[in-house]
C-alpha cells in the first residue's frame, strides 16, 4: 500500500498540492480524475519521488520514505515501481526491444539473454508479438501506446502508474488500452494508479476513483458508484457541467 499523508508541494509560493491524503491500496486500479493544470501530474511525480515534498509522510508498504536519501529511494522504492509516460517516451533511435529493454538496465544480475527473452514476454503480453526490431516510427499511436506498456511491466513492478495511457486515442483503441491494463494488473497482481480524463472509461476497469481539486482529494469512491455521489463538484465535473470551476 502506498500512503499519502498530508502531502504539501509547492513552487514559488503557490502550493499546487495543499494538504493531501490518499491511499492506494494493494492490488487495485485506482483512477485520479481533475481538472488540467489541477496538480495531477505533479501527485504523481511526488509520489515516484521525481518532485520533493515540502510536508506530510509518503508510506510505501508500512515505511515512511519522507526522508529518504537518493540512493535509498532508488535502492528501497523505486526498484518496485515503473510508469508509463503519456505519449509513450519512446527513443526514435532504438528499436522497441532497445526501448523496453531501458527500463532493465540498471539491473546487472540479468545476462543479455535474460533481458532479450524478458522483452518478448512483455510484448507478447501486450498483442504485439514480432515488433521487437522495429523503430517506434513504424508503429501506429495505439501500437506505441501498448509498447509503452511493455516497457513499464518488463521489470515486473509492483505498483505501475500511468499519466494518461488513452490521450490521443480513439474510443475502440482507449478501450483497447484500458482493457489491457486491466487485465494486466489482475494477472501480474500490479497496483495500478492511472491520471486519467476518461470518465468512462475509469468506471469501467478502475477499483476506485479519486478527485483532485485545489491541492486535495476532495473524493475517493467505488468506481461502479461515481454517478451516485452527493459532491455538487465532483458532480459537475464528471457531468461536465459548465458550472464547474
Amino acid at each position: 500500500m502506498v500512503e499519502l499523508k498530508n502531502i504539501t508541494v509547492g513552487f514559488n509560493n503557490h502550493n499546487i498540492l495543499d494538504g493531501l491524503n490518499l491511499n492506494i491500496k494493494d492490488g487495485e486500479i485506482l483512477s485520479v480524475i481533475g481538472m488540467s493544470g489541477t496538480g495531477k501530474s505533479v501527485l504523481l511525480k511526488t509520489i515516484l519521488g521525481l518532485i520533493p515534498h515540502q510536508n506530510g509522510q509518503i508510506i510505501f508498504d508500512g515505511i515512511d520514505i519522507s526522508e529518504f536519501t537518493e540512493e535509498e529511494y532508488d535502492y528501497k522504492v523505486r526498484n518496485k515501481m515503473s510508469m508509463v509516460f503519456q505519449a509513450g517516451a519512446l527513443l526514435d533511435s532504438l528499436t522497441i526491444e532497445q526501448n523496453i529493454k531501458l527500463a532493465l538496465i540498471h539491473r546487472k544480475d540479468l545476462s543479455n539473454d535474460t533481458k532479450h527473452k524478458m522483452a518478448l514476454e512483455s510484448l507478447e503480453m501486450v498483442g504485439l508479438s514480432g515488433v521487437d526490431s522495429k523503430y517506434p516510427e513504424e508503429l501506429s499511436g495505439g501500437m506505441i501506446k501498448r509498447a509503452a506498456i511493455a516497457r513499464g511491466i518488463v521489470s515486473k513492478p509492483k505498483y505501475l502508474f500511468y499519466d494518461e495511457p488513452t490521450t490521443g486515442l480513439d474510443p475502440v483503441l482507449s478501450n483497447l488500452i484500458n482493457n489491457l491494463i486491466h487485465k494486466l494488473s489482475r494477472e501480474l497482481n500490479i497496483t495500478s494508479m492511472l491520471i486519467t480524463h476518461d470518465i468512462n472509461g475509469a468506471e469501467k476497469f478502475s477499483d476506485r476513483i479519486a478527485m483532485l481539486y485545489r491541492g486535495k482529494i476532495i473524493l475517493t469512491c467505488p468506481a461502479g458508484e461515481i454517478w451516485r455521489q452527493s459532491n455538487e463538484t465532483f458532480n459537475n465535473f464528471i457531468h461536465g457541467n459548465v458550472e464547474f470551476k
